[in-house]
């Protein structure tokens, strides 16, 4: 599919690529990534096979962190800073994971599971408070929420109006009190994709 790890950067009014470099061994489809666009992580993706490589921005250049994910991972999420993070769900090339690794900012960590395996879902949140639905079990309106230790069923109303099928992918919103979700589909193709914005505020 081409798929590539380069990087640009939003200046609040352009996209540039000078001086953004291009990751090592991470990247390309749906890695995990949070952080801000001077201090950055991101975990896995995919390139012809699927990336272990856990990997640092500084504002210009990549740098591998020496640590790798268990197993190479894409079509996930993540939430936190560059030192302290976690990355959920996604796809192996064997199955859909409900796992969670925690970051420190040095090495990786097992964390408690979801409650269902995900992947391709929508997120928002910080590191100790997230919400996510859809994804691999859009269809289901049965999202969950982090608080940092472990994961949670939604009592949520309404989630069906938010559940959706690789939406935006993680946005930091402060937590998931205020929670926003964008685009998606009604289901995997291309044709399903919506323009429609939903705000979670529990």
């Amino acid at each position: 599919m081409g798929e590539v790890r380069t990087c640009e950067e939003y200046n609040g009014t352009s996209w540039t690529n000078t001086d953004v470099g291009s990751l090592n061994g991470a990247g390309g489809e749906k890695v995990h990534i949070a952080g801000t666009a001077s201090a950055a992580v991101c975990a896995g993706g995919y390139i012809g096979g699927y990336a272990t490589m856990v990997e640092h921005y500084n504002g210009t250049a990549w740098s591998d962190t020496g640590q790798d994910l268990s197993t190479g991972m894409a079509y996930g999420s993540a939430a936190g800073t560059q030192s302290d993070a976690i990355f959920f769900g996604g796809y192996d090339g064997s199955g859909i994971a409900n796992t969670t690794i925690g970051w420190n900012g040095s090495a990786v960590e097992s964390l408690n599971n979801m409650n269902n395996a995900r992947h391709e879902m929508q997120s928002a949140g910080t590191r100790n408070d997230v919400i996510i639905t859809g994804g691999g079990r859009h269809g289901n309106n049965d999202g969950e929420f982090w608080n940092g230790i472990s994961w949670a069923a939604s009592s949520t109303n309404g989630l069906s109006t938010m559940d959706r099928y690789s939406s935006s992918s993680h946005v930091d919103c402060g937590g998931s009190f205020a929670a926003v979700f964008f685009g998606g589909g009604t289901g995997s193709a291309v044709a399903t994709g919506t323009n429609r914005i939903g705000h979670h505020d529990r």
